[in-house]
């Protein structure tokens, strides 16, 4: 993704529209899913964030004083944990709140 002007390409890639369009896109596939959730007596509020995933979901829980921390899991292999790391399993050892880890239905 080019960041700046380029002279032989014309105008520079709009860096800030751009982050605004996926944080626009986000919020829409967020509360797609949320009405599901709050129709079972849950108390839903969507937030796109910027960051570390596993930072901002503590920091988010910590600003909302959560009980419970709820997360889908991949179940990934040794070596991408290595490499990219895990949001669980930072969560896990670093939240003050209990975390909840849902894998992925099996395959059919």
């Amino acid at each position: 993704m080019p960041l700046a002007y380029d002279p032989k390409a014309g105008t520079g890639f709009d860096v800030e529209g751009y982050e605004r369009g996926l944080a626009a896109s986000g919020m829409a596939q967020l509360q797609k899913v949320a009405p599901d959730a709050a129709e079972l007596g849950c108390e839903v509020e969507t937030i796109v964030s910027r960051g570390k995933a596993y930072q901002e979901i503590l920091r988010v829980a910590t600003e909302r004083q959560a009980d419970l921390i709820v997360l889908g899991v991949h179940g990934r292999h040794a070596l991408d944990r290595l490499v990219f790391g895990s949001t669980a399993e930072h969560l896990v050892r670093r939240s003050t709140c209990p975390v909840l880890a849902v894998p992925p239905p099996p395959a059919s």
